[in-house]
């Protein structure tokens, strides 16, 4: 394995996450969901969500406690996933009013609500409640008009699902943002081209799968750095692992010689001694950790320049397969696993089409066929963690039946997996 990082995680409440970025498309928060809807989610930390005050109040219920082991690892599980940044949950309009969101961290928890079906009295002091309680609060589902001013001013956001509406509408949204204060999130927003025009028509924030996608360009040379560690790649997944070759590719860039040193003895590896070569790498790792470290560091730095999210799910699901096939198959088959996972989004790190890159690369058939037409149990895999990152939980009830896989091994594995990228990630950047 690449490095023994991951802390026992325990997603009991059966969580994933999407990512929800700014305009530079830096990280701002992760939006959670709950398989089983946030209703159950607010009931695993505080089951006072059931609605049981009078109309017109605001006071929280007295319902009995959670249990503190499913509450305290729920709490645990949410703070995995949001990996020390904020969390937007969904809340529904009985659990405003009973403000079953005390029970939340406000320094990190961002609560996302629908807008009501008749504007009252009762909904908009609910929302300004939260903010005075020290939280943020986004309105989902709005129609902006006249009716909707008394509430606008007592929002941080609003969420809107940009596909729906013409170019008119987002302008007028844009428009009230400013006047009222609050920020205008596109939603939905799942190619190159919606991302652009969502920022172009004035919108701060998206969330959607666009990332993952290639952008369209005109056919063009990749840089020469691009070059450099597409051929390591190609060098290290050999089935012939020369590490005279890896070296004289290494060499021909004195700055990535230094850059691969300073990666290979940063604290992930947690080395006794200090790796002063690749050849000496090797002899301290071993061929199979030095293969996934050294594409790791490839991927890694192919992204320079995209956005981090995209670094950040490519890590995610090279760990994800492999602590999968961990689990029910041999360390050969993980590390094999590992890789596919790793490359599976390099289409969108390079912006090239798929059957182009691996033309460039030596990958075994199996990876070839994981990566092109997921036809293989390891392309499967890549299908299991996308159906998690999109949320889409009948295509995952039905991917882990054709697997034979237990749901709890696979929300384990999703969460182990962020724990690891996170500690990754750290070691990366600390390493630069």
């Amino acid at each position: 394995m690449v490095a023994n990082v991951s802390p026992v995680a325990v997603n009991v409440a059966g969580l994933t996450r999407q990512p929800v970025v700014d305009r530079d498309q830096k990280l701002f928060a992760y939006k959670v969901m709950a398989r089983s809807g946030s209703a159950e989610l607010f009931r695993r930390i505080d089951p006072t969500s059931e609605p049981s005050v009078a109309s017109g109040s605001a006071g929280r219920s007295s319902v009995g406690a959670a249990p503190l082991d499913v509450a305290s690892d729920t709490m645990l599980s949410l703070q995995h996933l949001s990996a020390n940044r904020s969390f937007i949950v969904g809340i529904d309009r009985d659990q405003l009013l009973n403000r079953t969101y005390l029970s939340m961290p406000s320094s990190s928890t961002v609560l996302e609500t629908p807008a009501p079906d008749q504007m009252d009295a009762e909904f908009i002091q609910a929302c300004v409640g939260v903010r005075e309680a020290g939280y943020r609060l986004v309105l989902d589902d709005i129609i902006v008009d006249r009716r909707a001013q008394p509430l606008l001013e007592h929002i941080d956001m609003l969420n809107v699902e940009f596909p729906a509406l013409a170019d008119d509408q987002h302008r007028r949204i844009v428009e009230a943002a400013t006047r009222f204060g609050f920020s205008a999130i596109a939603d939905a927003v799942d190619t190159q081209d919606d991302f652009q025009r969502a920022i172009e028509l004035g919108y701060s924030h998206c969330h959607g799968r666009y990332y993952c996608k290639p952008r369209r360009r005109a056919p063009g040379k990749l840089q020469a750095s691009q070059v450099i560690y597409l051929q390591l790649l190609h060098e290290v997944n050999s089935p012939q692992f020369s590490l005279d070759d890896v070296e004289a590719l290494i060499r021909q860039d004195v700055a990535l010689t230094v850059r691969l040193l300073q990666y290979l003895n940063s604290p992930a590896f947690g080395l006794r001694t200090n790796v002063t070569s690749i050849r000496h790498a090797l002899a301290v790792l071993g061929h199979r950790p030095l293969r996934q470290w050294l594409t790791l560091i490839s991927v890694s730095e192919l992204s320079r320049g995209k956005p981090e999210v995209l670094l950040i799910t490519s890590l995610v699901r090279a760990k994800f397969c492999e602590a999968i096939c961990k689990s029910v198959a041999n360390d050969q088959v993980a590390a094999e696993a590992f890789l596919t996972g790793m490359l599976s989004l390099l289409d969108a790190i390079l912006d090239q089409p798929m059957n182009e890159i691996l033309s460039s690369l030596s990958l075994t058939e199996s990876i070839r066929r994981s990566l092109l037409d997921r036809e293989s149990s390891t392309g499967v895999l890549i299908d299991l963690i996308q159906s998690l990152e999109e949320a889409d939980w009948r295509w995952m009830a039905a991917l882990s039946f054709q697997m034979g896989l237990d749901e709890q091994l696979i929300f384990n594995s999703y969460e182990s997996a962020i724990l690891w990228t996170t500690t990754i990630l750290g070691h990366l950047s600390s390493a630069n």
